[in-house]
């Protein structure tokens, strides 16, 4: 299995847990991944969490776009 079908394997999986009632951390490098797949964002560095919020709020934050995402 290459990598990508492997990511879109676990991507479904990921998809259904919370339709069980079941809240999980995803822990994810991938910024599109992790918009993808996440309700809710959050970006640390250095062990502290500099955003929480929605992947919306993640694009309209240009702060955390050039600190940390070189957007």
């Amino acid at each position: 299995m290459n990598r990508r079908a492997f990511l879109g394997t676990v991507a479904l999986g990921v998809l259904t847990v919370p339709k069980r009632g079941t809240t999980i951390l995803l822990v994810e490098q991938t910024l599109e991944v992790a918009k993808a797949l996440s309700h809710r964002l959050y970006v640390v560095d250095q062990g502290r969490i500099q955003f929480e919020g929605t992947p919306d709020a993640l694009r309209k934050d240009p702060t955390i776009q050039q600190r940390f995402l070189q957007l």
